[in-house]
């Protein structure tokens, strides 16, 4: 017989690999009195989600040196990245969506020096903290979550900064000007 422990873990991946659709099927297959309902189920997968992202930030906080490791750990995690995935890709559930920037909001705060000297961002340029956040959504968008690769993951990432910084370049240098002719 399977202990809680060992169900919760079928319905994270579960989850991770099929999204909420996943839920309803997979409570179905439980003995009834493991979970009291599908709620129940996804409350516990949402707290499950939040104890990874704790370990997953604490790793990162043990171990990072460069912005560059962020990926290596990532595949190191790949369970956590999939469930991450499906959170991301169903925001619309407010549920999911405060999860989402819990997580980002926790890892993004520790991060955030390393990904402005990656990037060679200034520090005091208060726009950063949304083009990490528009940064963390494009390449969660983009990224294999069935095979991560962390050469892959980076590459990615680099394009996306490029494209955002592109973007905001020209904003400044057009907006600018129409502000001051008008």
């Amino acid at each position: 017989m399977e202990t809680k422990y060992e169900l919760l873990k079928v319905a994270y991946d579960n989850f991770g690999m099929q999204g909420p659709k996943s839920l309803i099927k997979t409570f179905k297959s439980f003995p009834k009195y493991i979970f009291n309902d599908v709620d129940d189920l996804n409350d516990q997968l949402l707290d499950k989600h939040s104890d990874h992202i704790e370990i997953f930030k604490t790793y990162c906080q043990l171990k990072l040196n460069v912005f560059t490791d962020l990926f290596d750990f990532l595949v190191k995690f790949p369970e956590v990245l999939r469930f991450h995935k499906q959170i991301f890709l169903h925001r619309n559930v407010p549920e999911y969506n405060l999860i989402f920037r819990y997580s980002f909001n926790e890892v993004s705060t520790f991060l955030r020096p390393y990904f402005l000297d990656y990037y060679q961002l200034e520090t005091d340029n208060c726009i950063n903290q949304q083009v990490l956040l528009t940064l963390a959504e494009s390449w969660l968008s983009r990224i294999n979550i069935n095979h991560p690769d962390a050469v892959e993951m980076l590459r990615q990432s680099d394009e996306i900064l490029k494209s955002i910084l592109d973007f905001k370049e020209y904003l400044e240098n057009n907006c600018q000007s129409k502000k001051i002719t008008q």
